[in-house]
């Protein structure tokens, strides 16, 4: 039987082959580019890299919403398209080349961020995660853990050295950290009702939630110093997965009848080319038995699993 540690992993063989996919489309993705400029419509947005959450303000005060979320099919079309008219452009014929040295140079991720609805730094870390080889490492093993562990501990949050010793990408070893109780701080299994006293307190007292919406700025690694048993991904799953419904007064149970009733939604918006920019928040708000936006989103993706050959079909046609 496997190591009880090893069974708590972050699985990477599928984003491997997505990857590779990925490259190869764009590769095979014909555009016509001559030695034009790059026109695009979010010069404004994608004017320098925006990480810290009082610059982040300001952005969106200066250049309104951006799009968050999942990527949709047409963002991906952008960046294949891009990509392939930078390569062209400069005579790149390998992808992984140009990958490896662009860092943050930031020309080159203005190009690629081109016409795409969201700051500079989130095209820089979806082009990091989709092709940083040292993403896709498989099982974490218990000497890892143990590792990344012993490295938060003397490095902090410094995930650029962490990453660069391990020889793994930091944002792999960030997500493994914070996602994994790997260092066995936190509790597991159901919540206490002096647990969920606690995160229900906090929530208000910092929040102000009395009519339990999930506020956009919450900082749940600060919920969870709060909590003090839970980590912050656990803080934040049992407020938008059960709390935050049950507090509105949603009903008890998911039925057939809601299942139904969700297909129907979605095939009856004649609007909807692509599932991404479905409104999970509009309809979870009219739906008394809907946990949250993203419990819809996972009973959607539950009835997708029962189609053959799901993966292979798209939303429409």
């Amino acid at each position: 039987m496997e190591d009880e540690d090893e069974v708590l992993v972050v699985k990477y063989s599928h984003h491997w082959k997505k990857r590779q996919a990925l490259i190869d489309e764009i590769i095979a993705h014909d555009v016509e580019t001559g030695d034009e400029e790059f026109d695009d419509e979010y010069s404004d947005l994608h004017s320098s890299f925006v990480t810290k959450a009082s610059e982040l303000r300001e952005l969106q005060e200066r250049c309104g919403e951006w799009k968050k979320g999942r990527w949709s099919k047409q963002e991906y079309d952008i960046l294949k398209t891009n990509l392939k008219s930078y390569m062209k452009e400069f005579n790149i014929t390998d992808i992984n080349i140009l990958l490896d040295n662009a860092d943050k140079n930031i020309e080159f991720y203005r190009k690629i961020a081109c016409n795409i609805k969201r700051p500079l730094f989130v095209v820089y870390r979806k082009l990091l995660r989709f092709f940083t080889e040292e993403n896709y490492i498989g099982i974490w093993t218990r000497e890892m853990n143990d590792r990344l562990v012993e490295l938060h501990a003397l490095h902090g949050n410094d995930w650029n050295t962490i990453g660069r010793i391990m020889g793994i990408g930091w944002a792999t070893c960030y997500d493994h950290f914070r996602t994994v109780n790997i260092n066995k701080k936190y509790t597991e299994g159901p919540w206490s009702s002096e647990e969920v006293d606690k995160l229900c307190q906090v929530m208000v007292r910092e929040h102000g939630i009395e009519d339990c919406q999930l506020p956009s700025n919450v900082t749940w690694e600060m919920i969870s110093r709060a909590v003090v048993t839970r980590s912050a991904m656990q803080c934040r799953f049992k407020w938008v997965m059960l709390l935050s419904w049950k507090l509105k007064g949603g009903e008890e149970k998911w039925t057939t009848s809601d299942d139904l009733r969700l297909i129907e939604c979605l095939n009856e918006d004649e609007e909807l080319e692509d599932e991404e920019d479905i409104d999970w928040e509009r309809l979870a708000a009219a739906w008394p038995s809907a946990r949250s936006k993203y419990f819809l989103r996972q009973k959607w993706a539950s009835l997708k699993r029962t189609v053959p050959f799901n993966s292979s079909k798209i939303f429409r046609g």
